[in-house]
């Protein structure tokens, strides 16, 4: 008995050996390191900022200093590496994360961060890629002229909580499995909005500060997808929808369109149309 009692206490001996090993290895293999660039403000041209981030998390927020951009990357040195250009010529900014271990990487980018700051004096079109990372993107006060966001996997939020300065041409979500929610469109100053959606779900408020119509294009396959109006702009609403529910309160048929009591008399309109397939698609009335 006592023999078998000391091989099973070996036997532990042995297991906790290796697993202490195991967890030894992984922490070696999680090489943390930051890396931080920065350019100022020596003038008001327009920018174009590429962002390219896979997983992770990433901030994006205005600065009030005279900084063109500000980014501060914390990454996994044995899975991933930072990206980052800037051509004076053409007026680009790139910066991200790129995967070198394609084996380590599936693990995930726990702990993985970029935070870029951005200055409001520079027009700029913004391009951001965030595939399955973790977004909190606050555009809030900046001279945003273009915002193409695509997503994949997982949550994102987008904020507008004061005005954009300048009018943007297109807003423009790619988003796949994943949730966004963009929040005071109204202070974003478009007049378009272009949602595809795959089998995520989307927000799109529409509070603060309107500066004129609004042409909302939702494309949605399984997704579901909330907008959400203050209740003195008129809804005119053109949906072609397979199997697909539209539930919104205070609408009526009017030459085949849906519209708000209010359409004719608004001073602000928001044309929306909607198509898909399966999923469904809420419009809710809000205070300004």
């Amino acid at each position: 008995m006592s023999t078998g009692k000391g091989r099973r206490v070996k036997g532990w001996a042995a297991f906790a050996l290796v697993a202490i090993t195991v967890l030894a290895s992984q922490l070696r293999a999680q090489t943390w390191r930051t890396f931080d660039v920065a350019r100022s403000a020596r003038d008001t041209q327009p920018v174009s900022v590429h962002v390219a981030y896979g997983a992770g998390r990433i901030r994006i927020q205005p600065t009030a200093s005279r900084t063109l951009y500000d980014a501060h990357f914390r990454y996994d040195a044995e899975r991933s590496e930072p990206t980052y250009s800037f051509d004076a010529a053409s007026r680009r900014l790139d910066v991200g994360v790129r995967q070198t271990s394609v084996a380590r990487s599936m693990k995930g980018g726990e702990g993985s961060e970029l935070k870029l700051l951005l200055g409001a004096g520079s027009p700029m079109r913004l391009e951001l890629d965030v595939g399955a990372a973790e977004g909190d993107i606050d555009l809030s006060g900046l001279r945003v002229e273009e915002l193409l966001l695509q997503t994949g996997a997982t949550d994102t939020r987008v904020r507008f909580d004061s005005p954009n300065p300048m009018h943007m041409r297109m807003l423009r979500m790619q988003v796949g499995a994943a949730s966004v929610d963009v929040l005071g469109l109204g202070n974003a100053n478009t007049d378009h909005v272009e949602l595809n959606l795959g089998v995520g779900k989307a927000v799109l408020d529409f509070s603060g500060e309107w500066h004129g119509d609004a042409d909302v294009s939702v494309a949605s396959a399984l997704g579901q997808v909330t907008l959400r109006v203050p209740g003195d702009v008129g809804i005119r609403v053109e949906s072609s929808r397979f199997l697909h529910s539209v539930n919104a309160t205070g609408m009526v048929k009017r030459d085949g369109y849906s519209v708000s009591d209010n359409w004719e008399t608004a001073r602000f309109k928001l044309r929306l149309k909607s198509s898909g397939a399966l999923g469904s698609l809420d419009i809710e009335r809000i205070a300004r």
